[in-house]
């Protein structure tokens, strides 16, 4: 099963070194790993959160 990371912070979102290591070590252990590097607001990811959890009741 493939692992969905969302890359959100200034250091990780702003200096591409950093993020680019940070994707490669994950990716040594993890390598399906999907990474989302979209500027989406974290508002969403909790209302998608919250839709799943709706669906499991």
């Amino acid at each position: 099963m493939a692992v969905k990371i969302a890359v959100k912070g200034s250091i990780l979102t702003k200096i591409p070194i950093v993020q680019s290591v940070f994707i490669d070590k994950i990716k040594e252990k993890l390598p399906e790993t999907k990474f989302i590097t979209d500027d989406v607001s974290s508002t969403l990811g909790g209302y998608y959160l919250a839709l799943k959890k709706l669906k499991e009741y």
